[in-house]
Parts: C-alpha cells; structure tokens; sequence
C-alpha cells in the first residue's frame, strides 16, 4: 500500500502541468527505470548527474522511516543498541519502498520537466530539470523533519501524539497548495484536487476522504442534543442499499479487488478522522464507543491500545487468525 503513494499524490501533482494520461505514463516509466537502479546499484543511464546529487543531498533518501525511528535525532541505535537493530531491521521494507517511491517520482517528474522546457521550467521559477523534480518529490512524498513539523509538533508532549499524522497533513497542505493556484497561472490545480480525492476514494470509499468522520461527528452530536439521535452513515447505507452502499463507502478498488484478496485499503490509506474528540460530547456515546472516542487524542498511544482492545475482542469471539492481524506491527500491514 505504500507503493501506491506516487499515484495518490504525485500522479494528481503533475496533471496540474501535463495531461493525466503523460502524467501516469512518466511514473509508469519512471519506476521501471528506479527499479533497474536500485537492482543494479547504480544510477540511471541518461539521469546519472540528476540521479547522484538526488542521492547525495538526500533527496531520494527514506525520510518517513527516519524519522520514525529516530536517526534524525541521532538515535540510529543499529550501533547504538540490540533495540535499534529491531527497529532497523523492522522498518527495512518501509525503507526500500520509501525510497523507491522518491527515486521513481523523482524521475518521472524529471520527465515532465524536459518535455515542458527550460523556458517554462523559468516561468514557474525552476533553474533546472532537478529544481523542478526536488521540489515534486517534497511536495507529493514529504518532507520528514523537525523544520517541515508544526511547533507543537516539537514538543515533548507534542511528538508523541503527532508522531503517525505527519502523512496526512503532508496529504491535506498538498491539496490546499494546489486549490489555491490561480487560473492565470496555466496550472489545473483544482482538477487536480478532484482527481486526488477520487483516487483516494477508490481506495478508501467516500468515508475514508479527510475530515469526512470529524463532519458527521459534530452533525450527529448536534441531532442529539436536538433529540433526534441519528446514525447517517448507517441510515445512508439502509437507504442505497448493501449493493451500491459498499463500493461507495468502502471504496470500489477496494470492494471489488483488495477485499477479495483479504486486503482493507481502507482502513490504511483513508483519513476520515482528523481532529480529536469530534464526538466527544455526544450523548448517545457509551463504553466501549466513549473509551475509543477518548483515546483519540492520545495519538500513537492510543492506537496502541485500541489495536489490543480490538485484538482481545476478536480473540474472545474465536476470530484468532483476525486478532493477530489486527495486533500486528504497522511495518508488516502497510
């Protein structure tokens, strides 16, 4: 699922420039020609001079993963300690596809910016081909460090519970980016925010698009203490019914692809919950419900415990094979 960030985000990025079709072309190629660097080792013929200083300046480099882990802050424990070799060797399949993401964005946005051309590359403030390409592979894959993260962020307090959100705000600021681009600049950013919430969509159906569960919280609260309590998600599934609900809600790759491979996208690449307690204050909110409404705010933590929560419930229904998969690490799932 990693694997399907240079088509969620890079993909809508450069259709802002290029048509749609030239855009997918370019990561199609693009990965092929990373895939045969990473194999051989060795940069890509006619790319080598872009391809090394990407590699030199860290540009292509698995940023997410380190920050994770911590080298960033100087705790690459692999020669620190027997914790920093599991961490390490945890998150070596993440690395590998992190890195490979940012070599194939970085080529293929390379390819966009020669077949646009050096006079439109300076109109859009480029000095090269590799400015241009830098600046997609930050943009679309992130910028993973202390300077890129909001001040509370920073904080002792703050990390912890900010630690897996980084993603999504990356997702959220790249849409905001490109709604904002004025027409006269030549640039379809808003096409380009209706093509990245679609692909998202297919993944992840309508209630896995940003903020969709804060909305419907704060509805649902405000219909309960108008005395009308109300279930809209549930209430909408009744009305379209199971064969139209499904696909729509859960996302029609999803559905009809991963789901039959024993695969839920949505529940990885959707981002419907965003602000904490959003339901916090509804009154129909009970158990269970409540405790998980309440550890949201405690971030990774919280996770944490919901993943064992809903483990050990699985567990006690006989559902052993599902309790381990829901208690798995992140690096095996993703």
């Amino acid at each position: 699922l990693n694997m399907t960030q240079p088509y969620m985000q890079t993909l809508p990025h450069l259709s802002q420039y290029v048509p749609i079709k030239d855009a997918f072309n370019a990561i199609i190629e693009g990965s092929g020609i990373a895939g045969s660097a990473m194999k051989n080792g060795t940069a890509p013929k006619g790319y080598e001079a872009e391809y090394n200083r990407a590699v030199r300046e860290g540009v292509v480099d698995p940023q997410n993963v380190f920050m994770l882990s911590g080298v960033e802050r100087g705790k690459t424990g692999a020669s620190n300690s027997a914790w920093g070799v599991i961490t390490h060797t945890m998150g070596l399949i993440a690395q590998v596809t992190e890195s490979f993401n940012r070599k194939a964005v970085f080529i293929a946005s390379l390819q966009v910016a020669k077949q646009k051309g050096d006079v439109w590359l300076k109109k859009k403030g480029f000095n090269s081909a590799y400015d241009f390409a830098k600046d997609t592979v930050d943009q679309t894959q992130g910028v993973y460090d202390k300077a890129n993260r909001s001040n509370w962020a920073n904080t002792s307090v703050g990390a912890p519970l900010m630690v897996f959100k980084q993603f999504s705000i990356n997702y959220v600021e790249q849409m905001v980016r490109m709604w904002k681009k004025e027409a006269a600049s030549g640039d379809e950013g808003k096409k380009a925010v209706f093509l990245m919430l679609a692909l998202l969509a297919s993944l992840s159906g309508v209630m896995g698009l940003p903020f969709i569960k804060d909305f419907l919280d704060v509805s649902e609260t405000t219909a309960a203490y108008l005395g009308h309590p109300v279930n809209i998600e549930r209430e909408a599934r009744l009305v379209l019914g199971k064969d139209l609900a499904d696909p729509l809600f859960n996302g029609v790759l999803n559905h009809f692809v991963f789901n039959q491979l024993g695969v839920d996208t949505q529940s990885r690449t959707g981002m419907p919950d965003l602000l904490p307690w959003t339901n916090i204050a509804n009154p129909t909110l009970k158990g269970a419900a409540f405790t998980r409404e309440f550890m949201g705010l405690t971030g990774a933590t919280g996770g944490l415990i919901n993943k064992v929560f809903d483990s050990a419930q699985l567990a006690a229904e006989g559902n052993v094979g599902a309790a381990a998969k829901t208690l798995a690490p992140r690096f095996l799932t993703s």
